[in-house]
């Protein structure tokens, strides 16, 4: 019974707004014993109930999210109940959540911010909906850590029996556990709206027993509700535009640069840290080398020929590749006189080929220097028989020219991390070296056998350089005095529903702030998250374990430590600050809608209430959604599911009667035939009736592709191309 005023006579929603004066709640974990700090908050006086993930913390003690980019995705329970309209839901609601700014940029007052953002859908709550966009919002901001601040505005901190005498004489501690982001001080205010309290007793029963609970000072102004408090209700045929003045302020308490905690963070990032206690050498390799491999060898050749290196994707094409082949021959002219030596004939031939090329990215490629040029030498080495030697002698003279022209390519220098190390800091330059390539070009001998050759060689350059260097440590379950990071942004990604993780793994680097002798440290985090952060699913459950009012569940996120007393190092302890970790759970039940008749009287249909029907909706005149999404599903089943048979048309004779039926399976019947606009036509003779049928007598032989478009009763298309084979 207590419960019940707690969440609703508590929370009539109306209240004195003569006042701008937000509010905020933390949430935090539930004590683990009573002799915990906050061990008073047990259910039994009105703390830790069905339905709560959490209970309030005091200031300084606020357990926040320090990972600046959260990952969140749909499974296919959820899809399966509210499909692409259900979607679109939840993106609005993070659409909110990630339109928060940064929270150092707000005026002390947040008085840019609105105090209410509740709307009202009277058809939708003619129908009894309820909005999955805004219970969405609502489980979020509760996991991101703001608890429901008219909820725990007033509070038991203890409860005793008077001496001598026995319930209901008992003795009650208040406590306020409702903060005013300006000032930081308690406060009565939730939106500007005024609460007191009254505490209600039963002695005896299920828990609580007994509560404070709040009640509004002026019954009869409107008042103004945070989102983080819908869940006290489900609110049929309201909305939500945004955050109020409210939930923001709790936000920014937390996520503040000057808010300054002794905290982890989460258990699968690794803080990247250059280790200036130790030296390394470190020496790069030609990038030109590289470059000219990459396009001409596949990721696994290319992983072959330079070990370590680690390919993140490949494309893959065809082009027609020239190839110049340089021809050398020998030969006398005919007014030559006896005895001069054979004349070096260059001619160049083309050879065109096809060829496959790629283009790479690479995971763990630092380039030290990158230029889009380099130099090439042509170096020509001609052996021939010497001029000036008598006739027969045999004496040969060697000739060496060189040529060095400034040539468009690649080149430079890189070097690769390898796996699990990250890139180290560059102390000096130990040694640098100009290191040459010399490939052969082309080479000739002379078939008289008197010892001349032609031949030409590429000589390219690279500079190498050795370095010493300061390696980089990667740290896990790092602890250190820590700013908030101001914002964080919710990202949508692709999840795998069967495998239960991301199709691929994402790394994700992030920076925090950090305090080292009474200065601020930049440090950066590496973060490879194989699943989402935040995952919102769809299940049928009747019980009320961590559920509001049976619209849906939350998991109750990991918390890392703060203090000495907190979780890691003190798991029995739960007084924080601490952090957030993830994975984050969030289901929606839909066991609804779900009617209940209560005997022995009201027993019919007329007598029976509902507990939730789910929609979405807004202030628009667009007509409610009401899931579960069949409507939908039946779309995207039938888009993907529609087929039409046969998948090949019967060969034809020019001259025979030619009949051929098209079938369809999926979509809405009566479907209708065409040939579709823009593709190839049935030879003279043939029609394609409506019905879809082809028949005639065709006049003429060959192949004769067409494309026959399909349209079902909802409007859907289907093109299907065919080739139409009529023999002579």
């Amino acid at each position: 019974m207590v419960r019940m005023f707690k969440n609703f006579l508590g929370l009539m929603l109306v209240a004195l707004a003569t006042t701008n004066a937000p509010a905020f709640s933390l949430l935090g974990p539930a004590p683990s014993s009573g002799t915990a700090p906050d061990g008073y908050q047990q259910p039994v006086i009105g703390y830790h109930l069905d339905g709560e993930i959490g209970g309030p913390k005091n200031l300084t003690e606020e357990y926040r999210w320090n990972t600046p980019i959260l990952n969140f995705a749909m499974d296919a329970n959820f899809f399966d109940y509210y499909g692409s309209n259900g979607a679109v839901a939840i993106e609005q609601a993070i659409a909110i959540v990630n339109g928060v700014s940064n929270v150092s940029t707000y005026t002390p007052s947040m008085n840019e911010l609105p105090l209410t953002s509740s709307r009202v859908n009277f058809q939708a709550r003619a129908l009894g909906l309820v909005d999955l966009k805004s219970v969405a919002l609502s489980f979020v901001v509760e996991e991101l850590g703001l608890a429901q601040p008219d909820r725990f505005t007033w509070c038991i901190r203890d409860r005793r029996t008077l001496p001598g005498a026995s319930c209901p004489a008992m003795q009650y501690d208040i406590i306020k556990r409702n903060y005013d982001p300006e000032t930081g001080l308690p406060t009565s205010y939730v939106n500007g709206s005024l609460y007191s309290y009254r505490i209600f007793e039963i002695c005896t029963g299920d828990n609580p027993l007994a509560d404070a609970v709040e009640i509004p000072v002026d019954p009869l102004s409107f008042n103004f509700t945070a989102v983080a408090s819908q869940l006290t209700r489900r609110q049929e045929g309201i909305y939500r535009t945004g955050l109020t003045r409210d939930d923001v302020g709790g936000l920014r308490y937390m996520i503040r640069t000057n808010n300054i905690n002794f905290e982890a963070v989460s258990s699968d990032s690794v803080l990247l840290q250059t280790n200036l206690n130790t030296v390394e050498l470190l020496t790069t390799s030609d990038l030109g080398v590289l470059v000219a491999a990459s396009q001409t060898n596949s990721a696994a050749a290319l992983t072959g020929l330079f070990p370590g290196l680690e390919v993140a994707s490949t494309i893959t094409y065809f082009t027609n590749v020239v190839t110049t082949n340089l021809n050398i021959t020998f030969v006398n002219y005919p007014w030559d006189p006896v005895g001069t030596p054979a004349h070096v004939l260059l001619t160049t031939t083309f050879t065109t080929n096809v060829a496959s090329r790629f283009i790479h990215s690479f995971a763990n490629v630092i380039t030290n220097a990158h230029f889009t040029n380099f130099s090439l030498t042509v170096a020509t080495t001609n052996v021939v028989l010497s001029p000036y030697a008598p006739v027969g002698s045999g004496v040969l003279q060697t000739n060496v020219t060189q040529t060095t022209t400034v040539t468009p390519g690649v080149s430079g220098d890189y070097y690769l991390l390898l796996a699990g190390e990250c890139t180290p800091r560059i102390v000096s330059t130990q040694l640098v070296s100009l290191v040459t390539s010399s490939s052969l070009n082309s080479f000739g001998t002379n078939p008289a056998g008197d010892g001349q050759t032609f031949s030409q060689s590429l000589v390219t350059y690279f500079t190498n350089r050795t370095f010493v260097v300061n390696p980089c440590d990667r740290l896990t379950g790092t602890v250190g005095l820590r700013q908030g990071m101001d914002k964080f942004t919710f990202v949508r990604q692709n999840y795998d529903s069967l495998l239960g993780r991301f199709f691929q793994p994402i790394t994700n680097r992030y920076t925090l702030v950090g305090i080292t002798n009474s200065a601020t440290v930049s440090q950066t985090f590496e973060r490879v998250v194989t699943r989402p952060d935040f995952l919102f699913s769809a299940e049928e459950r009747m019980l009320p374990d961590e559920a509001w009012l049976s619209v849906g569940f939350r998991t109750i996120p990991g918390r890392g430590n703060g203090y000495n007393t907190d979780n890691i190092l003190n798991p029995g302890a739960v007084d924080g600050p601490g952090t957030r970790q993830p994975f984050v759970e969030i289901t929606f039940n839909k066991v609804g809608p779900l009617y209940r008749n209560i005997g022995p009287s009201f027993l019919t249909e007329a007598n029976q209430t509902t507990n939730f029907i789910w929609g979405s909706f807004d202030g628009s005149t667009n007509a409610p959604i009401v899931y579960p999404s069949s409507s939908s599903l039946a779309n995207l089943e039938n888009l993907v599911l529609i087929q039409i048979n046969p998948s090949v048309l019967a060969i034809g004779t020019a001259g025979l009667a030619y009949n051929s039926a098209f079938s369809v399976t999926g979509g809405q019947s009566p479907y209708s035939f065409a040939i579709a606009p823009g593709s190839g036509a049935l030879p003279s003779g043939l029609s394609l009736s409506s019905t879809g049928v082809i028949s005639g007598i065709p006049a003429n032989s060959g192949i004769f592709d067409i494309v026959v478009r399909m349209t079902d009763s909802s409007s859907r298309t289907v093109d299907k191309p065919y080739a139409l084979t009529i023999n002579p």
